[in-house]
Parts: structure tokens; sequence; C-alpha cells
């Protein structure tokens, strides 16, 4: 919310364009929550079912079409909002490059450039912010999950220097904002990762679970792709081939007495891709287990 308000500020106030009428570019199949303007942004009906009437103001391109999104631009457009990988949408990867360039189209035309790294930040993807992958440093980027170490439900956005004066004191607030508690956990998770080398953890780990799982049933029929950065993965199924839902029920019963189950979640994609986001902490020995359990249940 509070980046969308930013773009539509900076539509007014340093483009010129007319109040009511600036234009915010986002992708097909995002998912940037469940808010009034997150639901607006998203053509995934599953979340919109019901909600109408939606928030004017989004041009719909694409994913991972540099070129749509330059066709989109108009002298109404203010911004363009989209997610490093989509998690929700499928654990979507972006051809290499589609991301600088998104940013080179941007900085042409005079727009933000805005990420939303709240499931790729932190060290998700093998990186501490995905957009390292590219030279793809966002104008504003939101952040949250991980910010909040499992304990405290903490986000954030970040301005880079140029914008950071884009709003003024009155133009937001929350009720927890800025709390005592966010302020010391947030900093002390980040810690956490830096010094217990999470971010390096999940590069090298992610690397070798979806080298495990394509060993270990990357040969099967009804699988159609295994595809991730560090340790955030997808194992998509061909269409019909099977239930994710019933998947993952199925991988939460423990093997046998004493053992653990597995929980997975499938994504807004339809029912035929399953998730995999680990914990960075993740051990080499338990991501064996993961793979384990996945061959017990498919093959």
């Amino acid at each position: 919310e509070l980046a969308l308000k930013s773009a539509r500020k900076y539509g007014h106030t340093e483009k010129g364009i007319p109040a009511g009428k600036t234009r915010i570019i986002v992708a097909l199949n995002n998912f940037h929550g469940r808010t009034m303007a997150a639901i607006s942004a998203s053509s995934n009906e599953a979340i919109r079912k019901n909600f109408g009437p939606f928030l004017p103001g989004f041009t719909k391109v694409p994913y991972g079409d540099a070129e749509a999104m330059r066709q989109a631009i108009d002298d109404r457009t203010a911004a363009v909002i989209i997610e490093p990988i989509q998690g929700e949408g499928g654990v979507n990867i972006p051809p290499a490059g589609y991301l600088a360039e998104v940013k080179k189209i941007c900085k042409e035309a005079g727009i933000l450039f805005i990420l939303d790294e709240v499931q790729t930040g932190f060290g998700r993807t093998g990186k501490m912010f995905a957009h390292e992958y590219e030279d793809a440093k966002p104008d504003i980027m939101l952040v949250a999950k991980s910010l909040g170490g499992g304990i405290m439900p903490i986000s954030a956005v970040l301005f880079s220097e140029e914008f950071r004066e884009l709003l003024q004191p009155g133009d937001h607030g929350s009720t927890w904002a800025g709390g005592p508690l966010a302020r010391v956990i947030g900093p002390a998770a980040i810690r956490v990762i830096q010094d217990e080398g999470l971010v390096e953890n999940s590069a090298t780990l992610g690397a070798y679970l979806v080298e495990q799982l394509q060993a270990s049933i990357g040969h099967l029929p009804i699988v159609a792709e295994i595809r991730g950065k560090g340790l955030f993965v997808a194992i998509e199924f061909k269409e019909g081939a099977i239930s994710v839902t019933e998947l993952c029920a199925e991988l939460l019963k423990p093997i046998s007495p004493g053992e653990a189950g597995l929980f997975c979640l499938g994504t807004g994609a339809g029912d035929k891709i399953i998730r995999l986001s680990p914990p960075l902490c993740i051990t080499k020995d338990e991501i064996d287990f993961v793979v384990d359990r996945m061959r017990y249940s498919l093959v």
C-alpha cells in the first residue's frame, strides 16, 4: 500500500500527471498481498472473487517480457512494481537480464522501479536480495517476513537516496510503525542472517536440493520441471498428472511412527506446482530427508 501510494504521489508531484489519472504497471500472475490495492493489481481471480469493485490505475503485462513492459508505458505511467521471482504465481523465474532491462526502461522513462522482495529478500534466493543477481537495484523495495526473525511480524518499505524525501510527515502512518520491539528484532534478525552465513547456506544447499530432486524424481513422467534459486524451489507437475493439494496432505503424514512429516505448500498457479522454501539454516541431512520423503510419495 505504501509503495503504491508513493508511486501515485510521484506521478502527481514529479511527473505532473493529473490527479486521479496515474497508472502503475504490474505483472500478470503477481501476488503482492490481500489488501484492496494488492488484489486490484492482481490477475488471480481466486483472491479477487467477491471483493470488487476494484481500484483503478493498473496496467497488467506478461511477466518476464521486458518489451511488453516498454510498450505499456505512456505519459500517465508513474511506476513499475514487480517481484524478482513470482512466488505465489508459481515460483516463476524470469529470463536472465529481465530485471536489469526493466530497470533501464524505467530510468529512460523517468518512472519508479519498485521491487517486491517480501518473499525473495534476506537470503531466500541465495543472495541477500534477489535483484543482486543483476544490475537491478530498485528505487523502492518492499521487505518483510524474514525481517521479523520468525517471531515478529515486521515489514518495511525502503527508498533509495534519490527518493528518500518523496514522502513527508503525515503522508502515511500505522498503529505499530516504529514500535520499539520491531526496531530491536529487525536489526537482530539481519545480524543472525549475516553472522551465521545463511545467505551462503541458501545458495549452496539450494543448488544441492535442486540437484538431488532432479536425480531422484526429475525423470518421472509426471514431472514437468524442477526449478529454483537458492532455497526457493518449485516442482511443477504436468497438467492433470497429480493434485498438489493431495500431495501436500500426504507429505504431512509420517512414514513410520516417530518420524516427521514434510510441510509444503502449493501456489496460486493451479493445483500443479509445489513450493519448497525451507528455513535458511537447513542442513544437508535435512535436505536428504526432504528428497527421500518426496520420492516416497511420488514413486
